[in-house]
């Protein structure tokens, strides 16, 4: 049995416990003689139930008193996913320092970056992301970095080129930083979907746990949006006939729900794809949030609440022929149910099969 050992953000948002998932069961769906670990690394707690941004004293205890009355929610949220980490990782043995990790690396076959902004080169993890440790044997590969930034130095480009020269596969989640290290490198270095786009909505169904619901809901996740995605929201479930159902990280702007149905503190990474599953239409301003829409086809719309942080959204988007859907990007943002029949599936399988074929170079 072959051993994958995969370094990336496991833990504390959707987002990256959903991707290491997708990327770890990608891999031993194509591979039946190989096993995978999500290395155990991560200094990061689960989400921070008492994390909040106020400085000012009289606003951090009313946000503490805020987010006191949805405590017993966040702490389930925190326990599903625990959970569901360890249902699903197999977690290596912990390593508490990154250090002592660096220098008494477990044995691998293949030695896996994983995705998200694990090529940060600024984050204390990048020299375990960027694999700058001594291996007797064994391949270095990457699956969808993201170097977090578009534009680059040439300073910045000569330290990525030394961090990335001992790979032996490299690739990158956006076409920025794919372009980036096909040039310092002087070859192709593909630009490959991100994991959560790599299994199909079947083998989706397979993980997640539906809600307990006959309403036909508007499922909203947000996490910047705030009161401008939201009042979108309104308008567009009203106009549609649907009551709003929230997933949110901000119990401590809990007012800025009043007037939905059901917000949603407690999902666990389960509960999370399943709220996606049946929603009869997604307003989201997440990157996770689109590409679970498209996954399971919903109708949906995108709100860009950091425009600096949305190429990989307008990328995908583009890819798919769904740009419209992007709230108030060009002359018309599109809220007809009509995703299914604009999508362009030929484009999007295109993109998914030459991810897929990429993992088969590595591994085959």
């Amino acid at each position: 049995m072959r051993k994958v050992g995969i370094f990336t953000i496991y833990i504390c948002n959707y987002g990256a416990v959903l991707q290491a998932y997708a990327l770890k069961k990608c891999i031993e769906n194509m591979f039946k003689d190989i096993k995978v670990s999500i290395v155990d690394f991560y200094s990061h707690t689960h989400y921070r139930i008492f994390s909040v941004s106020a400085k000012n004293p009289i606003k951090k205890l009313i946000k503490y008193g805020l987010i006191l009355t949805h405590y017993r929610a966040l702490c389930r949220r925190n326990k599903r996913e625990k959970v569901f980490i360890k249902e699903e990782f197999n977690l290596s043995e912990r390593f508490d320092d990154v250090d002592i990790l660096l220098k008494e690396m477990p044995t691998y076959d293949y030695y896996l970056t994983g995705s998200d902004q694990v090529f940060n080169s600024n984050s204390k993890y990048s020299p375990l992301f960027f694999q700058q440790f001594e291996i007797g044997s064994g391949i270095k590969a990457a699956y969808a970095p993201s170097f977090g930034q578009s534009a680059f130095s040439d300073t910045d480009k000569s330290k990525i080129k030394e961090l990335t020269k001992g790979f032996d596969y490299l690739s990158c989640r956006e076409n920025d930083g794919a372009v980036l290290l096909s040039d310092i490198h002087e070859k192709d270095v593909p630009c490959v979907i991100d994991p959560t786009l790599l299994l199909t909505s079947d083998q989706w169904n397979k993980m997640m746990k539906v809600p307990k619901t006959d309403e036909k809901y508007m499922l909203v996740y947000d996490l910047n949006g705030g009161v401008s995605m939201l009042n979108v929201a309104r308008k567009v479930a009203a106009e549609k006939g649907l009551k709003i159902y929230c997933i949110t990280r901000h119990p401590d702007s809990c007012f800025i729900y009043r007037g939905i149905e059901k917000v949603i503190y407690d999902a666990g990474p389960r509960e999370f794809v399943g709220y996606f599953s049946h929603a009869s239409y997604v307003i989201t301003d997440s990157f996770h949030g689109t590409a679970f829409s498209l996954i399971f086809h919903k109708n949906f719309n995108t709100y860009i609440a950091v425009p600096k942080s949305s190429q990989r959204i307008k990328s995908l988007l583009e890819t798919c022929g769904l740009l419209n859907r992007i709230i108030g990007c060009g002359e018309h943002t599109d809220f007809a149910d009509n995703c299914a029949e604009l999508f362009n599936e030929q484009a999007f399988a295109e993109y998914r099969k030459s991810s897929l074929d990429y993992l088969s170079t590595i591994f085959s």
